[in-house]
């Protein structure tokens, strides 16, 4: 696989903060899930490779371009990631809670017992 750089069906959106129209939301075509996923892991790999072999220091050193204007450390990059991630897995939790209802905990127990054994 190629640098994660590109969401396979979408490499017109890549490295830009992009804005669609209604006609451009209607036509989209969700990516084939196995890409997608492999997408997700090699970018997770490059991410994990990267971050183990830079410093502290770097963090504040290097600096990347914001999609907004001007520049970010990559240290407020990874801030506005773990925001990111956050912010999202609330609003996906809230969203399954109105889908499914509220569940019994203990029942989820195994659920999270499975993701356990599988990393």
């Amino acid at each position: 696989m190629t640098p994660a750089a590109c969401i396979p069906h979408a490499p017109q959106i890549c490295h830009k903060y992009a804005r669609f129209t209604a006609e451009q939301v209607a036509a989209f075509q969700a990516p084939i899930a196995s890409e997608l996923l492999a997408y997700a892991q090699a970018t997770r790999a490059q991410a994990i490779a990267y971050l183990q072999d830079i410093d502290d220091a770097a963090l504040e050193q290097v600096t990347v371009a914001s999609p907004f204007g001007g520049r970010l450390t990559l240290a407020r990059v990874y801030q506005q990631f773990i925001w990111e991630v956050n912010q999202h897995g609330g609003q996906i939790a809230y969203l399954r809670g109105m889908q499914r209802g509220i569940e019994n905990p203990m029942q989820l127990s195994s659920v999270w017992e499975g993701a356990r054994q599988a990393e």
